[in-house]
């Protein structure tokens, strides 16, 4: 572990609609303080709270109103559709905000696609599109499996979570029932944050961020077959892809692996497989700097 970003009373949510300037003035404040897996390349909040947090109906990360992502919702919709086949399937949405991406994967013209959303903060009609579309006010877990899963989609959800693994072995769990099911994860990379400086990519709400190594790393732990992780979005993102695995993962092919030393957040370093990422972290009077080979 090797902490590189620490920064004090910082807000713990960026995305909350406050009621006024007092108000925003007297928003929950966190610590921020960021470590590095040096061998696989996850990036955690190791101050993180989770209690400090609140995801109810004040919180609103909606991007639609951006006509630029909003069509990079539609081509991303249109590639699972065109190219993955998601046509006459039943769509999970882990973590489903207001509903707008499943919408889309629903009504998209020809895929006859039915969809539930899942989110504890969701607001709205919990039924539409004529039943095609339902939305679930809860978690998705292993009390889900009733629901006969095609598709899990889960965009921008596990970042925000401080034990990534157990979300992914909640959504295994849920599979119990659709061994077949195909999975979809979108999550920022923390390799371009770093690339490109962008340092206010790093608050409070993204607890864990990942490089494609322990992004499918993790799923590989959780009990997935990774095919497939890709940068999108002009690299921001990472964009993974897996199904079900018949058997455990027990860490054969991939070195020796154990939990984050000291931390218990789940996702699993590596040696000696540091240079797959190749990367090194350079801190001196408080900054930081980033090189890639």
């Amino acid at each position: 572990m090797r902490p590189f970003l620490q920064r004090s009373q910082v807000p713990v949510h960026q995305n909350l609609v406050a009621t006024g300037q007092e108000a925003a003035r007297m928003v929950t404040r966190g610590e921020l303080n960021l470590v590095v897996c040096e061998d696989c390349g996850f990036v955690f909040n190791q101050a993180f709270d989770l209690s400090r947090l609140s995801y109810g109906e004040d919180y609103d990360n909606t991007q639609c109103c951006s006509a630029y992502f909003d069509a990079y919702l539609d081509g991303l919709v249109q590639d699972m559709v065109e190219r993955q086949s998601v046509r006459n399937c039943t769509v999970v949405e882990v973590g489903c905000g207001k509903g707008q991406f499943l919408r889309k994967l629903v009504t998209y013209p020809g895929a006859n696609n039915i969809g539930y959303g899942f989110d504890p903060s969701y607001v709205g009609p919990t039924s539409d599109l004529g039943g095609k579309l339902q939305f679930c006010i809860c978690y998705y877990d292993e009390s889900c499996t009733d629901i006969a899963t095609d598709v899990v989609v889960c965009r921008h959800v596990i970042e925000h979570v401080p034990e990534p693994v157990e979300i992914l072995r909640s959504v295994r769990a849920a599979l119990a029932s659709s061994p077949k099911a195909r999975v979809f994860f979108e999550t920022p990379c923390v390799e371009w944050i770093l690339r490109h400086r962008v340092i206010w990519d790093f608050f409070y709400e993204h607890c864990s961020l990942f490089t494609a190594q322990s992004l499918g790393l993790a799923f590989r732990r959780a009990g997935f077959v990774v095919e497939r992780v890709e940068h999108i979005f002009g690299g921001q993102y990472l964009w993974l892809e897996a199904r079900v695995a018949d058997v455990e993962f027990t860490g054969g092919g991939d070195g020796a692996i154990s939990v984050c030393a000291g931390v218990g957040w789940g996702v699993c370093h590596r040696r000696p497989r540091i240079e797959d990422v190749a990367m090194s972290i350079h801190i001196r009077d408080g900054i930081f700097s980033y090189d890639v080979s």
